[in-house]
């Protein structure tokens, strides 16, 4: 169930943006994008590679899912 929407402002190496989350009670940290998002910036997926480009600013951008051995090291560099 949702209890509040927040905005949210993010940036992946040159690439700034923000976007509304619906906030709800679950154990993740992780930003997920829906699809007023991905149309927004014209998005395109590949599932197949786990990754989706757009452009920014002239630009192509790359985002790429981590597995979880990256997440894991991710974190233990944080703690």
């Amino acid at each position: 169930m949702v209890d509040k929407i927040a905005r949210i402002e993010f940036f992946i190496s040159t690439y700034t943006d923000s976007a509304e989350f619906d906030i709800i009670h679950m154990q993740a940290c992780h930003l997920l994008f829906g699809q007023p998002w991905n149309d927004i910036n014209n998005v395109l997926h590949n599932n197949m590679a786990n990754k989706c480009s757009f452009k920014f600013n002239g630009t192509k951008i790359i985002l790429k899912g981590m597995n979880a051995t990256k997440i894991l090291e991710a974190n233990l560099e944080r703690a």
